[in-house]
């Protein structure tokens, strides 16, 4: 799931930015931050994560639908990559940071939501891994990717797999269990 991926992608870019913002004349041109605030880095994105899935997640999946709700986690993606891409200021990164964790909230509610959904029982189960192995990819992707980009010019990189992802996401269909509970029968077929 390109969804997945990109939160691995982005999990990864999470762990190193740190490091890479302590330095003087890092790449992000952000003033030198302390171990103290690259902790706060990290940490803002699972508390973006556990907010959205208490507060927000199942409630978007039932009423925006499946699709509107991974569409939100996909534009969600396009403004995390921008603000990581164009700041210079610590405050605005560590919003991006819990917007990336809202993503992943969503991400984690409506990817096997969808999945599920729209799949037959002899294949869910190998749809379903696909979710756990686009993280674990992503990961493997994303700290391949700073090893040899800059932090800054990674996050660059990174905005065109959300647009794809928008763009895919648009063609296809709302999941048909949604589209029947919502008496939305023709949509379904």
């Amino acid at each position: 799931s390109l969804g997945s991926f990109i939160g691995g992608i982005s999990t990864a870019w999470t762990s190193v930015v740190g490091q890479d913002l302590q330095q003087p004349n890092n790449s992000m041109s952000i003033e030198p931050i302390s171990d103290y605030e690259a902790s706060w880095i990290v940490a803002f994105t699972p508390i973006g994560m556990m907010t959205t899935m208490l507060f927000l997640g199942s409630n978007m999946c039932e009423l925006f639908g499946r699709k509107k709700t991974a569409l939100i986690h996909a534009f969600i993606n396009i403004v995390v990559w921008l603000m990581r891409y164009l700041t210079t200021d610590l405050n605005v990164l560590l919003i991006a940071q819990l917007l990336h964790g809202a993503s992943d909230g969503i991400a984690a509610l409506v990817i096997p939501l969808y999945i599920t959904e729209i799949s037959s029982d002899s294949i869910r189960g190998s749809l379903g891994s696909l979710y756990m192995f686009g993280i674990k990819s992503g990961y493997f992707a994303g700290f391949t990717l700073v090893a040899v980009a800059p932090i800054k010019l990674s996050a660059g990189y990174m905005i065109i797999l959300p647009v794809a992802l928008l763009v895919g996401l648009l063609l296809i269909p709302e999941s048909p269990l949604y589209s029947i509970r919502n008496n939305r029968i023709d949509e379904a077929g």
